[in-house]
């Protein structure tokens, strides 16, 4: 008899593949000067899955199913998505302690555009998400919202939307997600010293000077076919942590965009416990993004069409399509730990070491990071750095 998937996996694994999906369309979608410059990009899957899903919640018909097989919410059991959703940001703020890992929701509707009292039940109960009437032709609309914003990313992301964003709006959904972790084993400031970075807007053979933090120790690390990677661990707990992964040289991130993503499941459960020195320059990125284009590319073209979106189950009738879909992102990491926040709008619109090879991991050229919670493999952050001095 076959045995079925437990159903918060198969939500993880789906918000996984959106998320990789999303990034590697990001990605593939800059201009060949960007492509070459390799920017500083980063977005968030468990942000962008849970403002998904609380649209989802309103959805109704073929817009609902076309949504579902995105989001892979098509479930076979009794569990629904808002309950699945639930149980997922209730074991990622309680997983660590010692983490701050905080994730808030909420819905802005137009006075005069009531909500239904079922939607807004649905959204209060399984996101606790805050519902409150606004004019969003009013100038002070934006400001409300974008208050909400800084409060939930503690003054990360100050600003998502303006007064033209929300003009003639009937709704308005957010997400935030905030996160800041101390490493497991801080790096000594004493070893952060000026290396050389590689960047990919460097000339053939130079570098760019960056301040680079070192650590030796025990960690879980991978040498696979193309790449290496290592995973920083944060908390007491370790629930969180940083994977870091370099492409071999001669590569690519796009060869490893292409060839490895797709791969994650498989090649995360490869890793294993080594012994070695790590060189992670410091950084600091913010990134915004339209993901409409991405979105509609991977499936979800239904909720963008006025004349066959169906969100009548937010109890505003049919023919009001998404408008845009914002997503800003923030990260910094430095010897003491991480600190990271995204928001997602959608406008409705120690033991002593056996003897081993050590490995040395200089991430001295382009690489990819991601924030990942170990107890349901959730990818919160995930993004790349091609130039540490570009904050």
């Amino acid at each position: 008899m076959k045995q079925q998937a437990n159903p918060l996996e198969s939500l993880v694994q789906s918000v996984n593949t959106l998320g990789i999906g999303l990034f590697g369309k990001l990605s593939a979608s800059r201009d060949d000067a960007e492509a070459s410059s390799l920017c500083n990009q980063m977005i968030s899957p468990a942000s962008i899955g849970f403002a998904l899903s609380m649209l989802r919640e309103g959805a109704l018909s073929k817009t609902a199913e076309e949504m579902d097989r995105v989001l892979g919410s098509t479930l076979e059991s009794d569990a629904s998505l808002g309950n699945l959703q639930q149980n997922l940001r209730e074991r990622l703020s309680s997983a660590d302690a010692s983490v701050q890992m905080e994730i808030a929701n909420a819905l802005w509707s137009q006075t005069g555009h009531p909500v239904s009292e079922a939607y807004k039940e649905a959204l209060r109960v399984h996101y606790g998400a805050e519902h409150r009437e606004i004019d969003f032709g009013a100038p002070e609309a934006a400001d409300i919202i974008n208050r909400w914003v800084s409060d939930s990313t503690h003054g990360k992301i100050d600003q998502l939307v303006d007064g033209g964003t929300l003009s003639g709006l009937s709704s308005y959904l957010a997400n935030a997600v905030y996160f800041k972790g101390m490493w497991s084993e801080p790096f000594n400031p004493a070893l952060t010293a000026y290396r050389p970075f590689f960047s990919s807007e460097s000339e053939a053979g130079k570098s760019v000077d960056v301040p680079t933090m070192k650590q030796s120790g025990r960690y879980a690390y991978l040498d696979a076919e193309g790449f290496r990677a290592v995973r920083l661990p944060y908390g007491e707990a370790r629930a969180f942590d940083m994977l870091l992964a370099l492409p071999d040289p001669g590569r690519t991130l796009q060869d490893f965009h292409a060839e490895q993503l797709s791969k994650w499941t498989e090649w995360n459960k490869r890793f294993t416990s080594a012994r070695g020195t790590i060189e992670l320059p410091k950084f600091k990125s913010e990134t915004s993004l339209r993901l409409n284009d991405a979105l509609m590319s991977l499936g979800i073209q239904k909720a963008f069409d006025p004349f066959q979106s169906d969100f009548g189950g937010m109890g505003q009738g049919n023919g009001q399509p998404i408008g845009a879909i914002a997503h800003k992102t923030f990260i910094e990491v430095d010897e003491v730990g991480t600190e990271a926040a995204a928001v997602t709008g959608i406008a409705r619109a120690g033991a002593a070491f056996p003897q081993e090879e050590p490995f040395e991991l200089k991430l001295n050229r382009p690489f990819f990071f991601a924030i990942t919670d170990r107890t349901t493999g959730l990818i919160v952050f995930m993004g790349e750095i091609g130039n540490p001095s570009e904050s």
